[in-house]
């Protein structure tokens, strides 16, 4: 039986009985608990998946518990909320990936201020179109008249769709699998059309091997008020 943690009795007898016969489910859905509570049981049930014991208890001793503790197991990938700040590049030439909802661009501007520090920004990867993403364009661009936009063909035909502004000497426009070197980063566009609209891109920055999905893997709503 797995030792007791912050899980209510009845979700640990339910998770216990997944492997009772030796054999794990395809995948378990885990609803209704809190952030941290379903994180842990997420990190659990893989533990139990790759540990050496066969009692259904991970040992927390064996080369595949150490891994995981040490969150490098090949086979245990943790997708985390994303972080607003992360979305911003700082070196010698400055990088954002994407805006926010118009509803948000002034205290959004202010927090970009501060994160900047007195410097420039200079390129806008322009991910997704959809307007949680990109309502604040013209607002950034009004704020940073050298800034310079990256986006493909799809891209900018509804940007001139969504706002009435002059862009074409800003342009810097990717082919799919094309790189780009910004100061010391680079980044791979990759286009994932219809996720969810048919101009969308992931971005790869390969110097800190980081991943920028657009709208992959998200959900609507903030995890943490579930």
């Amino acid at each position: 039986m797995i030792e007791k943690s912050i899980f209510s009795e009845n979700i640990l007898k339910i998770l216990d009985s997944f492997f009772a016969d030796g054999r794990c489910p395809h995948a378990v859905l885990i609803d209704g608990a809190s952030e941290a509570e379903r994180e842990a049981l997420s990190h659990l049930t893989a533990r139990m998946i790759v540990c050496e014991n066969k009692d259904r208890t991970p040992c927390g001793e064996c080369e595949h518990c150490r891994k995981a503790k040490d969150g490098v197991h090949p086979d245990i990938i943790t997708i985390k909320k994303p972080d607003d700040k992360k979305r911003f590049v700082k070196d010698d030439v400055n990088v954002l990936l994407d805006t926010v909802d118009k509803r948000k661009t002034k205290e959004w501007l202010d927090n970009l201020e501060q994160a900047l520090a007195g410097e420039n920004l200079d390129v806008l990867i322009v991910s997704h179109m959809e307007p949680d993403h990109s309502a604040s364009i013209e607002a950034l661009v009004q704020r940073y008249p050298a800034l310079k936009i990256v986006g493909n063909e799809k891209t900018f035909q509804m940007l001139s769709q969504f706002f009435d502004m002059d862009i074409e000497d800003r342009k810097i426009v990717v082919k799919d699998g094309e790189e780009k070197e910004f100061g010391t980063h680079k980044f791979k566009f990759i286009f994932a059309p219809m996720v969810h609209w048919p101009e969308v891109m992931v971005v790869y920055e390969e110097t800190e091997k980081v991943l920028f999905a657009a709208d992959a893997f998200g959900k609507f709503g903030a995890l943490d008020t579930d």
